[in-house]
């Protein structure tokens, strides 16, 4: 996790502990902040999670498969789409001109 979002996360949760409304916690963010701040839903969202007791400022692990490159060497060899890229590519790479030269 970015430190930046690591420190914005420890005041809204600072906030939170002082009983601070969510638009006071905003506001208070904005100032601080300015531009460079979580968007309003996240640091409403963030100060609901503090009052109702979180402690962690870390996000929480998520399950599944983690996102990956989809390459040409890792792609399904027999998908349609593929078959269909590969042949409009060649079609436009074989009927392209020669660049002229400066």
């Amino acid at each position: 996790m970015e430190k930046r979002n690591l420190e914005q996360r420890v005041a809204i949760k600072f906030c939170a502990k002082l009983g601070n409304s969510a638009t006071e916690t905003y506001d208070k963010i904005l100032k601080v902040y300015g531009g460079d701040f979580p968007n309003r839903a996240q640091v409403f969202r963030w100060r609901k999670e503090f009052k109702d007791d979180r402690e962690s400022v870390e996000d929480e692990a998520r399950s599944g498969r983690p996102v990956d490159v989809r390459t040409k060497a890792n792609a399904h060899p027999n998908s349609p789409r593929s078959s269909i890229n590969e042949c409009w590519l060649t079609s436009q790479i074989s009927t392209a001109k020669p660049l002229d030269r400066f």
